[in-house]
């Protein structure tokens, strides 16, 4: 028989103080803002996605490719990501952006050619889908490599 004795965690200052600098790592002062500041710098950082998503891509080792690699950033950025794609589900769903005659001829068209929409959604899901394919075979790789160091 285990006996198991649960103790209660409790954190140190300090641990918390490092996790917190960690996670907002780039953006001084981000405790001390209030709530209006903090919404419109999330906001401004989800509309400037586009800009420091080519910054990144051209230049990984600037100051704007390692504020995108702090962890702050990449949840703001893929909560984002995902908010556009139920953005585009529920545009899609709802017919938004079709007139009334082009949806009556596409409802009885039997396997109606995607629209600009659906396109979008499916080259959504194909990046994702790449982004989390390429990532598991790195993974695969190093993986292989610590094996066979061994």
């Amino acid at each position: 028989m285990y006996h198991c004795i649960f103790l209660q965690f409790v954190a140190h200052p300090h641990c918390q103080q490092l996790l917190a600098s960690i996670w907002y790592a780039g953006i001084p002062g981000w405790r001390r803002y209030n709530f209006v500041a903090k919404v419109i710098i999330i906001i401004s950082l989800i509309g400037l996605l586009p800009v420091m998503a080519a910054i990144y891509l051209l230049m990984p080792r600037s100051r704007v490719g390692r504020l995108v690699r702090t962890p702050f950033m990449k949840f703001m950025y893929h909560s984002a990501s995902f908010g556009v794609f139920l953005f585009l589900l529920i545009l899609a769903s709802t017919n938004v952006g079709s007139s009334g005659g082009d949806y009556q001829v596409r409802q009885q068209q039997r396997g109606p050619s995607p629209t600009a929409l659906e396109w979008l959604i499916v080259l959504y899901v194909m990046g994702v889908y790449t982004i989390h394919f390429t990532a598991s075979v790195i993974d695969v790789i190093v993986n292989n490599n610590d094996l066979i160091s061994c």
